[in-house]
């Protein structure tokens, strides 16, 4: 696990076609833009478990 520290507006790049920047830092919670090209599917950590925990079930 990496863990990095980041400052408003700056952005942290993997491989070359994913960007992720802090939009902004309000009251603990934190913004981030997830820039990625349409082939690559974006979900936050609960849906993501749902969505697997169907295509699970249907096996």
């Amino acid at each position: 696990m990496l863990v990095l520290t980041c400052d408003l507006n700056k952005a942290i790049r993997l491989n070359d076609d994913i960007r992720i920047t802090v939009q902004s830092i309000d009251r603990g919670e934190v913004k981030l833009q997830i820039s990625t090209p349409r082939s690559v599917p974006i979900f936050r950590r609960e849906i993501y478990l749902k969505i697997k925990e169907g295509t699970n079930r249907k096996r």
